[in-house]
């Protein structure tokens, strides 16, 4: 596919459509920014199937091969992702727009939140009546902290 192509969609005047050409090579004259807002066009158009995941690498590897692409470092990691891992929809959108999807607040933001409350709550009592029982809520804390913590280095 042509860069010019590539850079008319990220411009938005082009369609999905017409990145599926299989004419290669480089025919920018100028440079093109890329930045997040111009990446998401191509996240909305895999989400809607407009393009294939593997089309999309394709793409990605087109932007990174080129000289007339100018990316910043943030850029650049997720076009190297791209082009080189599987493409997830939900992780880039959250990694180009800076906030994090409802699945990351199911699976690690409010659990955190949950086990800081514990700590807090286990702090608080052991504070005010010295009991030896508020290190329950205080040790149950520090364990789902631990366990988000195990968890998203997994997955």
């Amino acid at each position: 596919m042509r860069e010019s192509i590539i850079a008319r969609f990220l411009a938005g005047e082009a369609t999905a459509a017409e990145l599926a050409d299989e004419d290669h090579g480089g025919d920018l004259t100028e440079d093109v920014d890329v930045g997040p807002a111009k990446l998401l066009r191509l996240v909305d158009a895999v989400e809607r199937g407009e393009l294939s995941p593997e089309r999309l690498a394709v793409i990605a590897r087109v932007i990174v091969d080129s000289d007339r692409f100018a990316y910043d470092d943030l850029m650049e990691g997720i076009l190297y992702e791209w082009s080189h891992s599987e493409f997830d929809a939900a992780d880039s959108r959250e990694y180009l727009t800076g906030r994090p999807s409802r699945a990351t607040w199911k699976r690690y933001i409010l659990p955190a939140l949950v086990g800081a409350s514990f700590i807090l709550a286990g702090i608080v009592w052991f504070v005010r009546t010295h009991d030896l029982l508020a290190w329950i809520p205080l040790i149950l804390g520090f364990v789902i902290l631990v366990s988000v913590e195990v968890w998203s280095n997994h997955h």
